[in-house]
């Protein structure tokens, strides 16, 4: 009989030093954030950041797509379907963001991100606030003696490309095309793309 109680008393016991260890493992406090979250089979990925027309156009990017993305880390980034259209060959094809902004095209070499095209009806500006429709001197005003003046392929002294190449060793321009007056349209991205006259046609 003293054996069975005897049993019975470390089979409580040991259950009540397991339950308590679990007890304490389960609502220990990380909320210190001195732990190492990487190493933690909960940690999160960072957040999609859909992009809209309040983002800015950086010469590497516009929101939370960077220049040099594939095509499926703009879709997690950004949390929207990249709808790219099977027109011309793999090394340049054309996209767009699936309920993105309006008038706003990304160029792709092989599904990877090589240009960003803001066309005549956007909303989007530069990171310095240039916009379409924004006279000439507001472009100058912005960039200064860092703009390089082109004639216009097509329009001739009737319009310009203003060039923005502030660190030609990093391959990343952005481009504003101008009639005598203004911004019509402008983009961003690695040098040999956004030189295209006519995108990938």
């Amino acid at each position: 009989m003293n054996k069975v109680v005897a049993l019975l008393i470390g089979f409580v016991l040991g259950g009540v030093v397991v339950g308590g260890a679990i007890y304490l493992s389960d609502t220990r406090d990380d909320s210190s954030g001195t732990g190492d979250p990487s190493a933690s089979p909960t940690a999160t990925a960072a957040v999609a950041t859909r992009v809209t027309e309040a983002d800015e156009l950086r010469i590497d990017g516009l929101g939370s797509m960077t220049i040099g993305m594939h095509v499926g880390d703009i879709e997690r980034a950004t949390g929207m379907e990249v709808d790219v259209s099977s027109d011309f060959s793999p090394q340049c094809r054309y996209g767009q963001l699936v309920g993105g902004p309006h008038d706003l095209f990304l160029m792709f070499s092989r599904r990877v991100l090589v240009r960003i095209d803001i066309g005549t009806e956007s909303a989007i500006q530069t990171d310095t606030g240039i916009g379409v429709g924004d006279p000439i001197s507001e472009v100058e005003d912005s960039y200064g003696d860092e703009l390089i003046r082109e004639p216009h392929p097509y329009l001739g002294d009737r319009g310009s490309y203003l060039i923005l190449d502030p660190e030609p060793e990093d391959g990343l321009l952005i481009i504003f095309e101008t009639n005598r007056r203004s911004v019509t349209s402008f983009r961003s991205g690695f040098d040999e793309q956004v030189r295209y006259i006519e995108g990938c046609a």
